[in-house]
């Protein structure tokens, strides 16, 4: 275990809610959520509720159902992290300090010197595979059969040098 070594007392905290923990924040969320239930059906007609009340209420019921499946061992794929911002979602990057990173993801696109955000998302994406290739430049280790038979079948134009010598009756030769 753990010891801190001003306070030997003193425990590490904990990251994570654990088990009963857990179970005990679900529990009262819904008791709450029932009391509120309970007030609305009394004095529903003289309560007046903003648009941002109702949703925040939703996201807060969605949160509560995707704490019941993680307390249950399920996977939550679309996971809420903030009641206030709830389209931000996690992102894995696995990095070696902070391995979850949050907020906009944007693929930019500098062209001389003007910067242009192709794509902006809050959601994880791989920006890889984005746009399609039209024209590739490379050294000439890359200049091998197989990436010039690649290159010619979806039709990128290379900045390979050809290979073997010039015809006579082509131009510079």
């Amino acid at each position: 275990m753990w010891r801190n070594p001003i306070c030997p007392t003193a425990r590490k905290e904990r990251g994570e809610l654990q088990g009963q923990e857990c179970s005990s924040v679900i529990r009262l969320l819904e008791k709450l959520l029932n009391q509120r239930g309970e007030i609305h059906r009394e004095y529903g007609t003289s309560l007046r509720y903003t648009q941002d009340y109702h949703k925040h209420l939703s996201i807060i019921r969605k949160v509560l159902v995707q704490e019941k499946e993680m307390f249950e061992g399920r996977k939550v794929s679309d996971r809420i992290v903030n009641i206030n911002r709830h389209y931000v979602r996690p992102i894995v990057r696995g990095k070696g300090i902070k391995s979850v990173e949050f907020g906009a993801k944007v693929n930019n696109i500098q062209i001389d010197d003007i910067s242009f955000i192709e794509h902006l998302s809050f959601k994880a994406f791989n920006e890889g595979i984005r746009l399609k290739v039209r024209c590739l430049a490379a050294d000439s280790i890359y200049a091998n059969n197989a990436n010039r038979k690649f290159c010619t079948r979806y039709g990128i134009s290379t900045s390979f040098v050809r290979k073997g010598r010039a015809a006579k009756d082509e131009p510079g030769a």
